[in-house]
């Protein structure tokens, strides 16, 4: 069950708000902006039509410092290490692979 958990965490992790590094906002982005460690912000999931209506909101925002921690390291070679730990486990789970940006979409 908790691995079924943090995948869906590390799948959620990848597609939504991480901390935005000093002043990369100004500069147009090219991959090596997002090379670096990026200290997970928050999650927002999306509600199916159903789970709408029952909570009567389209979309939920968890707090990263309400759950646990989540570090993500791009490297400039293409891959990246996630370190995840929530606050009842803190053994930290670590996931590895490879990466690519294609425009504005992180993969």
């Amino acid at each position: 069950m908790k691995s079924k958990f943090f995948l869906f965490v590390y799948k959620v992790a990848l597609i939504t708000n991480f901390a935005i590094p000093g002043n990369s906002f100004v500069s147009k982005c090219d991959a090596q902006f997002i090379v670096g460690k990026w200290k997970g912000v928050s999650t927002t999931i999306y509600l199916t039509t159903e789970g709408a209506a029952r909570t009567g909101k389209k979309m939920q925002v968890n707090l990263w410092a309400e759950m646990g921690t989540i570090i993500m390291e791009l490297r400039s070679e293409h891959t990246f290490t996630i370190m995840i730990s929530s606050i009842n486990d803190p053994t930290v789970k670590t996931s590895e692979g490879t990466w690519a940006l294609a425009g504005d979409q992180l993969t």
